[in-house]
C-alpha cells in the first residue's frame, strides 16, 4: 500500500512539473509573438534613418569622372579650356548623429588645364594623392558636405608646343583647397549602399610656383562620383 502511494506521489509530482514547464514555455512564446507584433514594419529600401544601424561607419571604393580647368584669365592672351579628369580611391561616411557627420576621402586625382592662342598651346597634366575632410549634414538621405582637401603631387607634365617638362619641383605642394559635395545615399541591402555625389574642388593657391618662370592660376574641378559603401 505504501509503495502504491509513493508511486502515485512520484507520478503526480512529474505530471505537475511537466504542466508547469509547458505553461512557462507557452507564456514565453506568447510574449515573443507579442513583441514581434509590436515591432515597426520594415523600412523602405532607401530609408536609412529608419534602421537602428545608421551610426555604423560606411567605407568603400569611389570613382569620379569630370573636368578641370585653370580659373584665371589666359596668360598668353588666348583661351583657357577644360580637360577631362578622373579621381578614384576610398571614401568613408562617419555619422555623429542622425543629421551630422563627416566625409573622408583618400585617393588619386588627375587635374589638367589647357591655355591656347593662335601660336602657343600650353597643357598641364598633374597627378595628386589627395585627402578630403568634409563635415556633412543630411536630410532624407541627401548629403551636403563642405570642407578642405590636401593634395601631394605625384606626377607632373607641362607641354608647350610639344616641348615637355616633367619636373615636380615647379609645383606647389602640398596643394590645398576647398571641397563641396552634394549627394544621395541609396540602400542596396542591410549592409551595402550606393552613394552618388557631385564633388566640386577649388585650389586656394596657384598650382605652379611663381619662381618657376611661368605664372599660373588656381584649378577648378568638378566630378560626378559613385561610391559603393559597406557598413562596418
Amino acid at each position: 500500500m505504501q509503495k502504491k502511494i509513493s508511486l502515485s506521489l512520484v507520478i503526480f509530482i512529474m505530471l505537475f512539473l511537466q504542466v508547469s514547464l509547458w505553461s512557462q514555455t507557452a507564456e514565453g512564446n506568447n510574449t515573443t509573438d507579442a513583441a514581434r507584433t509590436a515591432l515597426p514594419a520594415p523600412a523602405s529600401a532607401t530609408n536609412v534613418s529608419a534602421y537602428p544601424d545608421i551610426y555604423k561607419p560606411m567605407i568603400g571604393p569611389t570613382l569620379g569622372l569630370g573636368a578641370s580647368w585653370q580659373h584665371s584669365t589666359s596668360l598668353i592672351g588666348g583661351e583657357i579650356s577644360p580637360r577631362f579628369t578622373l579621381q578614384f580611391g576610398a571614401r568613408g561616411l562617419f555619422r555623429f548623429s542622425e543629421t551630422t557627420g563627416i566625409r573622408a576621402d583618400l585617393g588619386i586625382n588627375f587635374l589638367g588645364t589647357k591655355d591656347e592662342n593662335s601660336t602657343t598651346l600650353r597643357k598641364y597634366s598633374l597627378t595628386y594623392l589627395y585627402l578630403d575632410i568634409a563635415p556633412f549634414i543630411t536630410f532624407k538621405n541627401f548629403f551636403i558636405s563642405s570642407g578642405i582637401y590636401f593634395g601631394f603631387i605625384l606626377k607632373a607634365n607641362y607641354n608647350e608646343n610639344n616641348s615637355e617638362d616633367s619636373s615636380r619641383s615647379r609645383y606647389t605642394t602640398p596643394d590645398m583647397g576647398l571641397t563641396l559635395g552634394i549627394g544621395h545615399l541609396f540602400r542596396l541591402n542591410h549592409f551595402m549602399h550606393l552613394f552618388v555625389n557631385l564633388n566640386i574642388k577649388y585650389q586656394l593657391a596657384n598650382f605652379r610656383k611663381e619662381d618657376a618662370g611661368l605664372k599660373s592660376g588656381k584649378i577648378f574641378s568638378i566630378y560626378v562620383d559613385v561610391s559603393l559603401l559597406f557598413e562596418l
